[in-house]
């Protein structure tokens, strides 16, 4: 599907398009890169060619192909996300240059920001969420505190994307999962403007791990539970909302226990000083100046693996003390006992390289476990999550590349304290 065929599909379907489109950076979450400043013409010209495409008319360059290709009607764009999962000060100021062209050429047009950019115009916010199921349903009140002044919210990407939630063509438990954040997300509708799903169409062949909600191959299509619960929501729209009270007893549940680890998210980075101590007693003092030799061939740069560490993802090895994950892309290695308790765990961590920062692991068992994410969401914030899913509110916060952090965890019970250089 080319632009052209794109706009005939959302008109048949009565949908509004929204056209994102390349804002000089790739995505974040795909090793971010950059058109150079001086070469960002062409960017800009293709979101104004793009415009005139879908609304001049047929007197214009791109309205007369338009019409040659059987539409002189507008399709009546309306609404421009510029740039799509991108971050930091280089999309900010692509941005800022790209909203100036347009909003002087089309001012009458809503234009839509990955995020919050300081100092910056901009009518709506697009934030994206794929998660578990505990997650989605942990958050139906996501927006009941946001600022009612605050540009509304465009949630242009949902999806239930963890094997709980199906592994491949979803289940009903991820399908329940998204319709509880839905209806946070209508209850909210003054700030949260649109929703949509993503991927909405996949080839059942298509790449595994990503829920569609409609599946299609050359001569069949079907939808998953979610697509007919989110026709569900389509189909009745509520004008209010009930408010509820659900009461219940808190039982008391385990301390939090189990292993350590350290990651990565798309950055590379290297930890050295790793202890972890309970009641003054050392449970682990990581030395890796002693490391495990590589099997033959041996190699002169001594690239070895870390003694009793195992790993999930990247390229790990000990280089001059420290344990390090060289590739810039998602890694975690993990050590020690299930039923550790009660004990602190302090470490130093330098990131390399990459768009974030670092994962700081703990409680690891059975699969589950929390991290210490520093650096994470575009290198904007810190955040406990359990499986991604949140543990308390975010703080805004970056890591900066080639620098040395004291990290210390405490875990008492089910209390956790995290600090960053004290």
């Amino acid at each position: 599907m080319g632009l052209y065929e794109y706009l005939q599909f959302c008109e048949d379907l009565k949908a509004e398009p929204v056209f994102v489109g390349f804002a000089g950076q790739s995505c974040l979450y795909r090793l971010a890169e950059h058109v150079p400043m001086e070469e960002m013409g062409w960017v800009v010209s293709n979101f104004l060619d793009v415009v005139e495409y879908a609304n001049a008319p047929v007197d214009s360059t791109w309205g007369q192909l338009r019409a040659r290709s059987g539409h002189p009607a507008s399709f009546d764009l309306k609404f421009i996300e510029i740039g799509n999962e991108n971050g930091m000060r280089q999309y900010e100021e692509r941005y800022r240059l790209i909203h100036s062209k347009l909003k002087t050429s089309y001012p009458n047009i809503t234009y839509i920001a990955d995020y919050a950019i300081p100092d910056a115009s901009y009518d709506m916010v697009d934030e994206h969420f794929y998660n578990a199921p505990t997650w989605f349903l942990s958050q139906f009140n996501r927006y009941d505190n946001r600022d009612r002044n605050a540009p509304p919210v465009y949630v242009g990407e949902i999806a239930v994307t963890s094997p709980e939630g199906g592994p491949e063509k979803g289940n009903l438990i991820a399908a329940l999962a998204e319709g509880a954040f839905l209806m946070g997300l209508e209850r909210n509708a003054d700030v949260v403007r649109m929703v949509s799903y993503a991927p909405l169409l996949a080839h059942v062949k298509g790449r595994s791990g990503w829920h569609g909600m409609i599946y299609f191959d050359g001569s069949r299509v079907f939808g998953t539970v979610s697509y007919h619960l989110w026709k569900l929501f389509a189909l009745n729209r509520p004008t209010y909302t009930i408010g509820t009270n659900v009461d219940y007893v808190p039982s008391k549940r385990p301390s939090i226990c189990g292993a350590i680890g350290v990651g990565t998210w798309d950055t590379a980075a290297e930890f050295k000083e790793i202890r972890v101590a309970k009641n003054g007693e050392i449970l682990y003092a990581g030395d890796f100046s002693k490391v495990a030799e590589p099997t033959p061939p041996k190699r002169l740069c001594r690239s070895a693996k870390a003694e009793g560490w195992t790993t999930e993802g990247g390229k790990w090895s000990v280089v001059e003390g420290a344990y390090r994950q060289s590739d810039s892309v998602v890694g975690l290695s993990y050590f020690g006992d299930q039923t550790w308790s009660d004990y602190t765990l302090t470490l130093k961590a330098r990131k390399l390289a990459g768009a974030e920062g670092f994962l700081i692991v703990f409680g690891h068992k059975d699969g589950n476990k929390y991290w210490w994410n520093l650096g994470g969401w575009g290198n904007r914030e810190h955040g406990i999550e359990f499986n991604r899913s949140p543990v308390g509110r975010h703080l805004r916060g970056s890591i900066e590349a080639n620098r040395w952090y004291d990290i210390r965890v405490e875990l008492k019970g089910r209390g956790i304290r995290c600090y960053l250089d004290e």
